[in-house]
C-alpha cells in the first residue's frame, strides 16, 4: 500500500516539474516572460503525461484497482485551460502545437473550442506548423518521459502522425475561416 501510495504521488507531481530559470523562449524560439514559459511547460507536459498515463497498461490496471489513483481534475484539461488562458504569442503557439498529440473525448472538443474562440489570433501559429516536427517532437517527450517513468507506452497512441497533424491543422483553419463557435455550454 505504500509503494502505491508514492507511485500516486509520483505521477501526480511529474506534471509540475518546471523549466530551468534561464529558458526565456516559448514553443517555437518566441520570446516569453519567465513565469509564462514555465506555466507553458507545465501545461503542454500535463497534457502529455495524461495521455500517456491513459494509454499505459500499468496505469490502467492501477486505476481498475483503486478508484482514488485515478480520480480528482483531468490534469490535461487543466493544462489546455492554462494555455488557452493567455492571449500572447508564445501561448497561442503552444496551444496550435497541442495538434500533435492524439486528443478524443473531451480533451478534444475542448481544444477545438478553445482555437474556435481564438479565431483569427491563433490562425497563423496553426498556418505555420510543421507536421514533422512536430511528430518528432512528440515522440521525442514521450521518450524522455517513458524513460523518467518506467512505463510502456506505445507513441502511436499519444502522437499523431504526419498526415493527421495536417488534417487537424487544415479543419481547424477551415473552421477558423468559417467563423464558426462553440455554444457557451460546450466549455
Amino acid at each position: 500500500m505504500k509503494n502505491l501510495t508514492l507511485m500516486c504521488a509520483f505521477f501526480l507531481a511529474m506534471p509540475f516539474a518546471v523549466a530551468a530559470k534561464g529558458d526565456k523562449q516559448g514553443p517555437g524560439g518566441s520570446p516569453a516572460a519567465p513565469r509564462e514559459v514555465r506555466e507553458i511547460k507545465m501545461a503542454d507536459q500535463a497534457v502529455l503525461e495524461t495521455l500517456a498515463l491513459s494509454v499505459s497498461p500499468s496505469t490502467m490496471y492501477r486505476c481498475s484497482k483503486s478508484a482514488a489513483t485515478c480520480s480528482g481534475p483531468n490534469k490535461a484539461s487543466l493544462g489546455l485551460a492554462l494555455l488557452a488562458a493567455r492571449n500572447s504569442k508564445a501561448s497561442l503557439e503552444a496551444l496550435a502545437q497541442l495538434v500533435r498529440y492524439q486528443l478524443d473525448g473531451e480533451i478534444s472538443e475542448d481544444f477545438t473550442c478553445h482555437i474556435s474562440e481564438k479565431g483569427k489570433a491563433v490562425a497563423p501559429y496553426l498556418i505555420n506548423l510543421n507536421p514533422e516536427r512536430l511528430l518528432r517532437r512528440c515522440v521525442d517527450d514521450l521518450g524522455k518521459f517513458k524513460t523518467n517513468s518506467g512505463l510502456d507506452i506505445p507513441s502511436g497512441e499519444v502522437c499523431s502522425d504526419v498526415k493527421t497533424i495536417s488534417e487537424k491543422k487544415g479543419e481547424l483553419i477551415e473552421m477558423i475561416n468559417s467563423r464558426s463557435k462553440c455554444a457557451n455550454e460546450d466549455f
